[in-house]
């Protein structure tokens, strides 16, 4: 199995392979989980280390935890503070070293920002401000991703980033973040790229043109927009995006990339794309399970174009392949003097002998309506309502008040004042997603999306689906309840905790013992490492399963 983290999946939200999967279900020491845990009264695992914060002569700026030893990939108050009254985080440091991070070893990255810093709630932080030039080594992955009230990066131009050797998912998540200067990155030695603008709503344009990606493998998932997806894997209306641009998409080299899938998924707001330079791989690539197995192999390019919906111009090279890209634009494209669909131009077009500039034909819009058939045997319409978006409490009827259902029957009745008020919306309850996690529906088969570790989902109520608790997601989807919330379970003997080291060996955790009846929250289902069984029950945190 490859040592990359495969982030890659068909169509939906992306799961990590083989342990990077299950160690992601650390959310033990996430303040954000904790206090989602704390709400939902169920006692999240406390962390390993925890030392009590100083004060310092920083007036209203929040201290940071002061660690023993120095380690300059930590986020401390020796290069960063945090003004609450402001809610703006300043980078101090003159180097941040990440250099000797590795996923295995450790899941959550010590460099990124998102639930990594003591005393600090990040899902407040509105400002980053990099006051002087800063030099990142190292892995960069999520470094400013997950933040859901950052607007702006003060001083991104001073971040040096020629020693940076990931970028995925870098600034993903950040759904009010409106630009980035990205005019002073050096990207000679990343190799992932995977995620890197991912759910960006906000974002009106990208310029990228000073991108070198002649090392990079992964660009799946770069630009995509699949936040609050609903079934249709459609944006919802609060995360419609706002992209308009990617400027110097026509410079990148990509002909060591492996991986293209889900590129510029739901990106609906995009009005032209230049791919021309892009060689797209042959070689299908594999889409494995949670315990590495590959399930199957699909191309590189999967969905790579799904979901633009005002793309009205497509520049394409010779060694573009789009056949399973998932163009879906509404409307007809001319190739060799014919007009047609998304569909048929994608499975047509052949970059040896079509490249060029296509300029799509917006499908034409009927006056006058046509009348909808009546059902021959009319069904009674259903009262019960629908909670599906998971970013609202809103139900669909209260938003669709000015659409016809044309599958309803008329029932002539006559019109009253005594109208019975509307059914009450249920009540949804906002969780953090502790795991990496598939979408099932109501007869427990996989659908369409996925989340992964630290999402914020809305859940209302639970559902016993062949014998397994559910959150219900509303509009037919449900993710296994230990995969947010974990479950408790009690140890029948004395059990130990172990870590993973970076030799892949599994090594005693402190010299503590967890007694005997104790119930303990684990999180997933069981990994295996060294041929046998343990469940996660923290950060890098493990108990056999045999002990339970």
């Amino acid at each position: 199995m490859s040592k990359h983290n495969n982030f890659y999946h068909k169509g939906k939200k992306v799961l990590f392979s083989s342990m990077a999967v299950a160690a992601l279900s650390v959310i033990a020491v996430n303040p954000v989980a904790a206090k989602a845990a704390e709400a939902q009264k169920e006692q999240p695992v406390k962390p390993a280390e925890t030392k009590s914060t100083t004060n310092n002569d920083k007036g209203n700026k929040k201290d940071i935890e002061d660690h023993t030893a120095k380690d300059d990939s930590k986020w401390t108050r020796d290069n960063c503070s945090y003004d609450e009254k402001t809610k703006t985080l300043t980078i101090e440091a003159d180097t941040i070293d990440n250099s000797n991070y590795t996923s295995d070893t450790n899941p959550i990255n010590p460099a990124q920002i998102a639930w990594n810093i003591d005393g600090v709630d990040t899902d407040e932080i509105e400002t980053i401000v990099i006051e002087n030039s800063v030099t990142f080594k190292g892995d960069a992955s999520s470094l400013f991703a997950n933040l859901p009230n950052l607007k702006e990066i003060v001083g991104l131009n001073k971040l040096k980033t020629e020693n940076v050797t990931n970028m995925k998912q870098m600034f993903a998540n950040d759904p009010k973040l409106t630009s980035l200067d990205l005019s002073n990155f050096d990207t000679s030695n990343v190799t992932d790229m995977m995620g890197m603008f991912m759910d960006d709503s906000s974002l009106t344009s990208l310029d990228v043109s000073h991108f070198n990606t002649e090392k990079v493998t992964d660009m799946s998932y770069m630009f995509a927009q699949v936040d609050a997806s609903n079934e249709d894997d459609k944006p919802s209306k609060d995360a419609a995006p706002k992209l308009t641009e990617i400027k110097g998409l026509n410079k990148f080299d990509t002909a060591k990339v492996e991986r293209m899938g889900n590129m510029f998924t739901n990106q609906s707001a995009l009005t032209s794309l230049d791919i021309s330079s892009f060689k797209t791989p042959k070689e299908s690539v594999p889409v494995k399970d949670e315990n590495g197995k590959t399930l199957y192999n699909e191309p590189a390019e999967t969905d790579m174009l799904k979901g633009l919906d005002s793309l009205t111009s497509l520049k394409l090279g010779k060694d573009n392949i789009i056949k399973s890209s998932g163009l879906n634009t509404k409307g007809t494209w001319n190739l060799n003097g014919k007009n047609l669909t998304s569909d048929e131009f994608a499975s047509q077009f052949d970059g040896k002998k079509d490249a060029g500039d296509f300029t799509s034909t917006p499908a034409s819009t009927p006056s006058t309506p046509s009348t909808p058939t009546t059902p021959s045997t009319p069904t009674t319409p259903s009262n019960t309502t629908n909670t599906g978006n998971t970013n609202t409490n809103t139900t669909t009827d209260k938003q669709d008040t000015n659409k016809t259902d044309t599958n309803k029957p008329e029932t002539n009745k006559p019109a009253t004042d005594n109208k019975k008020p509307a059914k009450k919306a249920k009540k949804g309850v906002k969780r953090v997603v502790t795991h990496n996690a598939y979408i099932f529906n109501q007869k427990g088969k996989r659908v369409k999306a996925e989340y992964f570790v630290g999402k914020t989902i809305t859940t209302y109520g639970t559902k016993t689906i062949n014998g397994k608790k559910f959150y219900d997601l509303g509009k037919n989807r449900f993710v296994k309840a230990n995969n947010v919330t974990g479950i408790n379970r009690k140890l029948k003997h004395n059990a130990f905790i172990y870590t993973k080291k970076a030799n892949n060996k599994v090594k005693r955790y402190g010299r503590d013992v967890l007694k005997k009846n104790k119930s303990v929250r684990t999180y997933g289902g069981a990994v295996k490492m060294h041929n046998k069984l343990y469940y996660i029950v923290g950060k890098n945190q493990f108990v056999k399963k045999a002990n339970f």
